[in-house]
């Protein structure tokens, strides 16, 4: 989960460039055919054209308060490609956020941590 602790004046949005499914996609070529196969790397002259206003990309825009919830594996743990995100520079004022990360295993062990009490 990504939270947006700060609004942003403008830019800054977190951008999803591989959806194809989101309303007003319009079957625009966002991307080269090989993103897909190098999970967690865009090529940087696409990122600045998906954080453009001009793009159809799947984008968020950081609002205060606000979070995104996505999930980067599927049922079987595998990571899903199209799960490639990424934040867009904010052009106007600060952005602020954090990660929130929540597993869908059972959380480890931490009776064996450094002082034995899980501390």
């Amino acid at each position: 989960m990504f939270l947006y602790l700060s609004d942003v004046e403008q830019g800054g949005s977190t951008v999803f460039p591989l959806s194809t499914t989101h309303e007003g996609y319009n079957g625009e070529k966002l991307v080269h055919d090989g993103t897909v196969n190098t999970p967690g790397y865009i090529n940087t002259n696409e990122a600045k054209w998906c954080c453009n206003d001009s793009s159809t990309a799947l984008r968020s825009a950081p609002k205060q308060g606000n979070a995104v919830l996505f999930y980067s594996q599927g049922p079987d743990g595998a990571l899903d490609p199209y799960s490639l995100h990424g934040g867009c520079p904010p052009v106007k004022g600060e952005k602020w956020s954090a990660n929130v990360w929540v597993w869908n295993r059972k959380r480890p062990d931490k009776s064996k941590a450094k002082d034995g009490k899980g501390k």
